[in-house]
Formats: structure tokens, sequence, C-alpha cells
């Protein structure tokens, strides 16, 4: 009961703007849906490997052989930056910005390339949340 009454009170002192399901959602999920949108991977087959402070650390398996592609993942507010495990963060100006909102119980990503062009990936909410890995 103590727990319920501090999630309410948490919540109660939410910016406008900031829902209660951005709260609540992982950050591990949403990492793993963003590179799901970026690499234009399903989510289930995008894992987690490890969590170094708020980094995320994810695989997934690269078509028609045996490897797997490593990634990691940083949430900022509403910006997701992603690099290659041991490459540097995607954030520089030449790069495409990856961003995400929670509208209606769906989890939206847009990745803003510089030539304007704009690649949308929708995510329903409760199926970040049930999803294991």
């Amino acid at each position: 009961m103590k727990a319920f009454i501090f999630l309410l009170l948490l919540l109660s002192f939410l910016p406008s703007g900031v829902r209660a399901a951005d709260v609540l959602l992982d950050e591990r999920k949403l990492c793993r849906a963003a590179i799901s949108t970026v690499m234009n991977k399903e989510f289930p087959t995008v894992e987690i490997k490890r969590q170094v402070k708020n980094v995320i650390y994810l695989s997934f398996p690269l078509e028609k052989n045996e490897r797997t592609s490593s990634l990691k993942c940083l949430v900022k507010g509403r910006q997701v930056i992603w690099a290659t495990e041991m490459g540097s963060w995607r954030d520089s100006d030449l790069d495409a910005t990856l961003m995400y909102e929670v509208v209606d119980q769906i989890v939206q990503f847009r990745e803003y390339h510089k030539n304007g062009s704009v690649f949308r990936k929708n995510f329903r909410l409760q199926d970040l949340k049930t999803q294991k890995k």
C-alpha cells in the first residue's frame, strides 16, 4: 500500500507533457524497440546483453548466418542515442535523430534524417511491457 501511495505521489509531480506511461516504461524495453526501429528488426529478436549504469548493450541476429550484431543504447529524455558496441555514439550533427513519445498506449519512434526524410515505427505499449528478454 505504501508503494502504491508513493507511486501516486510521484506521478502527481510529473511535469506537464510527461505521462505516467512514460515513467512506467522501462528504458531497457525502449532501447530494444529503438534498435528494432533503427535496424528494421522485429522487436523479439533484439535481446539485452547487459546494462552498465544507463547504457544498455543489445544484440540481434544477422541475416543468413549465425553471427550477431552488438549495439549500445542510451535514453536521454525523449531521445534515444545508439552506437555499435565499440563505436562512437550516433549523436553528431550529421547523424539521424531518434525520438520517441507515448500517445494513446502507442510508443511512437521517429528517426529524423538530415535529408528531411522520417522513418516511423510504432509499438503497442502493452506489447513492450509484456515481452521478456
